[in-house]
């Protein structure tokens, strides 16, 4: 009878929704970063142009004054970086020109965008190269002769960057330093040795470089008409010309730059060693050929069966994973132990911040996409950075932060006037990261490496993970009260679903670990505990339909609809024929579905931020509608987002706009190119749906007398109940076997919530 009444309700959420078509996709992005773990650069592709240029990979380098606001931010050091070119009597400067195309080179972090000049067409490569530990760009350009004679070319390149104070986003370009010995040219600004310093070293022959001008006689179509290359004063840019490139009919050449930046002016020297090092005499092409063959070598094989479109996106997804990594090496002084951080989202998004979630949503990505040494080094960084500044809320030490995490390793806490943001979810992530990473490496090394706080992995993990996770379970089985998933700050604290579901996946899969260990008491403790949880959560959780609840309090007061209880689902926490998951799924999608079919995050309506549509969430979905046998749901999901991904350069963005006054109806929101919350969920959704999962040994038997599927079904679970008289209602088993039409069952799934009843 039991999986009869969930076979019930899964065949009404299935047959008895009206889907309607998704919207069109909506090209609505246009920044493209390009980073190698030291900094990023972005590209406008309105303006044809990088506009950025970041002086650190994250937001926040250090704290601020104020604990309880932002830190100190990095510096874009970049008014704006391009190309020019002369050929056949026609000048000028390419952002000038019509872009023919631009976008990702095989779904890599190297920018190309298209220009023609006459019958020379210029092609524009950026690229943040990885094998180089320096925050550097790359710049090539490759002029192309497509007309029938030959021609001479002139290439030209501007890397107008700025090094002094004022604001972060736009430092000033006061007393300037330009000073050129050979070919390597070092720039530092008017703050000096904290100011950091440039240096340039040219991939190709130059005829003249100029500090003097020149920007005028370019877009004029001319020549530089010095060869200036050391200077002193305000606002200097200095310019490349290359020496003339003569091109036969169809014929090629390039002409490239690199960038470094320092962030100590003092560093410059090593630093041109260092570039000087990395290039090792290749010219430009060889350089642009050797970060392509690079990227294939790191790649590693993606799910079966993706569609051309989904495996560029997927594709992309991977670059952005990498991209995100923080690669500065971890040292005590100056501080400086963000190696292996990964950021929430990539610039220009603002959360290039450490977050734990979203990381922890990378780095299962990484390790089930088989990039194992990235995720360990994702869990080390969490391990050996420096948490426990909020010990006084949390009962105890902890390890892993409760928010976030400034660049150089600290521990932060968002705060608003209700207070801090303190999520217990965290350390449970962490522990399912843990053993996904470990599965998928094979074996439990890792387990028994020394930190670079001098502490065994294990060690840390039981005492400041596992231990504070124990320390902050209450009488009743769930986790104390916390601000969770959706960052309620602390006066706003609850009982939420989210921070119970980690725990309890969190304690299982520490479980596994310790069984495979030998370590079977600690195992069966683990155990228990989690099915402590998963009792509780259901003890208090579910309303009186079996939908589960977002928090205790919210199901009490009737607002509760919360899409973060998919992780039930997801980490497959309670019987496979559990009816909650039905009721559940049918609940959700009846109060958080938009007209694209995605999903807003919840129903509290306490912000816009909330109403959005979440692609996080909709790739969670996608994964909890496939176990619920509704393929076709899932892969609706699937193809929208994938749609919107193709339409934006094979992106994925935080959020899709649902708000008219916001700009076109879902066009890209939020932070973009998400990262955990974008294209990890993506590239999870797209393994799951090849049957790549993780193992299914969360969801046993509950250990406190109660059933996995709540015993007797409820006389009207959501999507099922209909009214027929004075109280009465029809079970979902009976409104399957009388086979109501589509047009009653709509009429049933949309039946007001009703709030749990009291006892």
């Amino acid at each position: 009878m039991r999986s009869t009444r969930a076979a019930a309700l899964t065949a009404l959420l299935i047959c008895g929704r009206a889907q309607a078509a998704p919207p069109a996709p909506v090209p609505s992005f246009h920044e493209l970063p390009t980073g190698n773990g030291f900094g990023f650069a972005v590209f406008d592709t309105e303006a044809h142009k990088i506009a950025q240029l970041l002086e650190r990979p994250y937001r926040f380098l250090a704290p601020g004054p104020d604990p309880h606001r932002d830190g100190v931010y990095r510096r874009d050091l970049a008014y704006d970086i391009y190309f020019g070119a002369r050929a056949g009597g026609i000048g000028t400067w390419l952002p000038d020109r019509p872009q023919d195309e631009v976008g990702y080179v095989e779904q890599t972090n190297i920018i190309r965008s298209v220009s023609s000049l006459g019958t020379v067409r210029i092609e524009s490569f950026y690229f943040a190269p990885f094998g180089l530990d320096a925050n550097a760009l790359i710049l090539v350009a490759r002029a192309t002769n497509t007309g029938a004679s030959t021609t001479t070319v002139d290439l030209f390149a501007l890397p107008n960057l700025r090094l002094g104070g004022g604001n972060a986003d736009e430092p000033s370009a006061d007393g300037e330093t330009i000073a050129t010995s050979g070919l390597r040219t070092v720039e530092t600004g008017a703050l000096g040795e904290s100011g950091g310093a440039l240096v340039y070293l040219p991939l190709s022959p130059v005829a003249k470089a100029d500090c003097t001008g020149g920007w005028s006689a370019v877009k004029a179509g001319g020549e530089l008409a010095s060869d200036t290359r050391s200077c002193t004063g305000n606002d200097l840019t200095l310019i490349y010309q290359s020496t003339p490139l003569s091109l036969a009919p169809g014929a090629s050449a390039s002409f490239g730059l690199i960038i470094g930046f320092a962030p100590a002016a003092s560093g410059a020297n090593a630093l041109g060693d260092t570039l000087a090092t990395f290039v090792a005499g290749r010219p430009a092409e060889q350089l642009l050929t050797d970060a392509l063959a690079e990227w294939a070598s790191w790649r590693k094989p993606p799910p079966a069966a993706l569609s051309a479109d989904e495996l560029r996106v997927y594709r992309q997804g991977e670059t952005t994973l990498r991209m995100a990594q923080v690669r500065e090496p971890y040292r005590e002084v100056p501080k400086q132990k963000g190696h292996g951080m990964i950021l929430a989202s990539l610039p220009p998004g603002i959360w290039n911040i450490g977050w734990v979630r979203d990381a922890t949503y990378a780095i299962v990505a990484l390790a089930r996409s088989g990039h194992i040494e990235e995720a360990k080094d994702a869990l080390r960084f969490f391990l050996a950075a420096e948490g426990n500044q909020y010990a006084s809320y949390t009962n105890g030490p902890y390890r892993i932060s409760v928010t976030r995490y400034f660049g150089n390793g600290q521990e932060e806490s968002d705060w608003n006037s209700a207070g801090p943001n303190i999520e217990f979810d965290g350390w449970g992530l962490f522990l399912w990261a843990l053993r996904q990473t470990l599965d998928a490496a094979g074996d439990g090394a890792f387990l028994e490496e020394t930190l670079a706080t001098k502490e065994k992995v294990l060690d840390v993990v039981r005492s400041e993970v596992e231990g504070a996770i124990v320390r902050n379970l209450e009488p009743s089985g769930l986790m104390l009260p916390d601000t969770s998933i959706w960052e309620s700050h602390w006066d706003n604290r609850r009982h939420y679903a989210y921070t119970s579901l980690t725990a309890a996946r969190g304690l299982c899969d520490l479980a596994a670990i310790e069984q495979s260990r030998g370590e079977v008491a600690r195992a069966e403790l683990l155990r228990t505990r989690a099915g402590q949880l998963r009792a509780a959560i259901r003890a208090n959780l579910l309303d009186g339909d079996l939908v589960l609840g977002g928090s205790k309090e919210g199901v009490e007061d009737g607002v509760y609809h919360d899409a973060a209880v998919l992780e039930a689902f997801n980490w497959e926490l309670f019987s496979a024929t559990d009816p909650l998951y039905p009721a559940t799924l049918s609940g959700l999608d009846r109060v958080l579905k938009l007209p694209s079919g995605g999903w807003k995050r919840n129903d509290d309506g306490l912000s816009k931020y909330d109403s959005y549509e979440w692609i996080m969430i909709d790739m969670r979905a996608a994964q909890a509608f496939r176990r619920q046998g509704d393929a076709a749901r899932s892969d609706e999901l699937i193809a929208w987002v994938t749609a919107q991904g193709r339409a934006n350069f094979d992106l994925i963005p935080e959020l899709f706009n649902v708000f008219p006054e916001d700009g076109p109806m879902w066009a890209f929101a939020g932070a973009t190119p998400m990262v955990g919350f974008g294209a990890g969920a993506y590239m999870l959704a797209l393994r799951d749906r090849a049957g790549d999962r993780m193992a299914h040994d969360c969801g046993g038997p509950l250990a406190d007398g109660g059933t996995t599927d709540g015993g007797a079904a409820p006389p009207d679970a959501p999507g099922c109940g209909c009214a027929i008289g004075a109280g009465r209602r029809l079970s979902c088993a009976t409104l399957a076997m009388i086979g109501l039409g589509g047009a009653a069952v709509v009429a049933v799934l949309r039946r007001r919530r009703r709030a749990r009843p009291s006892a």
